[in-house]
């Protein structure tokens, strides 16, 4: 028979494992846009997808990894749950841009063998060692990687890339990704400059409150205030502003096609 005691217990119990999540992700945020942002950079195909999705996927694999990681295996937390991050924002990426059967099954193979090799070297893998996991030769596993890759449009991905500071302390939190090699780097240099010019041909208020959002990172709440606006005014040029940037984008890319 439960007791009123018992179930003070439950819910004091259940408080503190909501307040334990909630400090996780809140530590963890930053990783985890740093996975959505790598995926972004690292990527070769086309196909745009909602920034805010992603993160929601990267966070139930942030949870998932709280929930199964260990620390007497020696990885540390960060190293132990980016893989699984990336696994859960890349399961969603396929649902969206499927795939055929063969290179899900492939694309997951590898996923799979990113994740163990990170639990068994307490670090990312390198190509050649994803590849003697899985044994296939490092050919072919490049050839896979390059044909699963999904290219993400996300105007959030410009804060990350032009705020070296910030940049610098999310590599720390975890090691390079073997999925970026110096081609995407450059594609992802093209695409900022793109992005960056289509910045400058927004309509004034438009550009104003996207480098006020993105690049110093102020609330809406505080972006009206300057602007003289309402919150959800200034939610509403912002929204306006991203739609231009993603057509823009999109042509850009449809013409390079």
């Amino acid at each position: 028979m439960t007791t009123i005691a018992d179930e003070g217990l439950e819910a004091e119990s259940e408080g503190s494992q909501e307040r334990e999540l909630t400090r996780i992700v809140t530590e963890y945020m930053p990783l985890v846009r740093h996975a959505v942002n790598r995926i972004v950079a690292g990527s070769t195909q086309s196909s745009i997808l909602q920034y805010e999705d992603m993160i929601s996927c990267g966070i139930q694999g942030l949870l998932e990894a709280q929930r199964t990681y260990k620390p007497d295996r020696g990885a540390k937390f960060s190293t132990y749950a980016l893989p699984r991050i990336r696994g859960a924002i890349l399961d969603a990426l396929r649902a969206a841009h499927p795939l055929p059967r063969s290179l899900q099954k492939a694309s997951s193979d590898i996923e799979r063998a990113v994740a163990a090799l990170y639990a068994d070297l307490g670090r990312t893998p390198t190509k050649a060692e994803i590849a003697d996991r899985l044994g296939v030769r490092l050919e072919d596993l490049l050839s896979v990687s390059q044909a699963t890759s999904i290219k993400v449009l996300s105007l959030e991905s410009l804060a990350d890339m032009t705020v070296n500071g910030a940049t610098e302390k999310l590599t720390e939190m975890a090691d390079e990704d073997p999925a970026i090699d110096p081609h995407s780097v450059a594609q992802n240099q093209i695409l900022r400059s793109q992005l960056l010019d289509a910045i400058e041909d927004l309509p004034e208020r438009e550009r104003q409150i996207i480098r006020l959002y993105y690049i110093e990172s102020r609330s809406l709440k505080s972006i009206g205030r300057a602007m003289a606006i309402s919150e959800s005014r200034a939610s509403q040029l912002r929204h306006r502003a991203i739609r231009r940037l993603r057509s823009y984008l999109s042509q850009e890319l449809a013409e390079a096609a």
